[in-house]
């Protein structure tokens, strides 16, 4: 797989994902927080699908293509339908979080929380799979998995609500 990232001046970013079989999806990410989806066949200039999503709906796509379960039910049901009760969610960093300023291991998130942190979303860059070592900011947008329960309480921490369990 070849994967191609481009900054559109002003617009955002557009990422081309070409498979080994030749077909391409490209995805593009608006600064105004839009998402489009196209995929082209191997033969073809023009799209053989285009999609326009909303952010909700490129969570539940990005959620399916991680190999999770995913459901239109409330969060209590949704968390006893999906495998080992384990949902994944994202979140903004506010400026009041006991984690601000602070690496995934230094703010001890899995042992506070019970989540790992999975995604970084940062200035309309993403980090996959981020190291330990990767300090959080004000205003980053964390992905984690989790159990609904440690999920609630790690939104209380990036909210400024709660510092840990401890």
């Amino acid at each position: 797989m070849e994967i191609r990232q481009m900054e559109i001046p002003r617009i955002g970013e557009k990422y081309t994902v070409k498979t080994s079989s030749g077909n391409r999806a490209i995805i593009i990410f608006y600064r105004s927080g839009k998402r489009e989806f196209y995929f082209m066949d191997d033969k073809q200039e023009e799209p053989a699908l285009g999609l326009e999503l909303k952010d909700e709906e490129a969570r539940i796509l990005g959620a399916l293509l991680l190999g999770i379960d995913y459901s239109r039910e409330e969060p209590a049901a949704r968390a006893e339908a999906l495998h080992d009760n384990i949902l994944v969610e994202w979140f903004d960093i506010t400026e009041d979080s006991c984690i601000v300023n602070q690496s995934i291991a230094e703010a001890e998130i899995r042992t506070n929380t019970g989540v790992t942190v999975i995604g970084v979303e940062r200035g309309g860059n993403t980090i996959d799979s981020p190291d330990i070592h990767e300090k959080l900011r004000a205003g980053d947008r964390i992905m984690v998995t989790g159990t609904e329960e440690d999920i609630q309480y790690f939104e209380e921490m990036c909210q400024g609500e709660k510092n840990d369990r401890s």
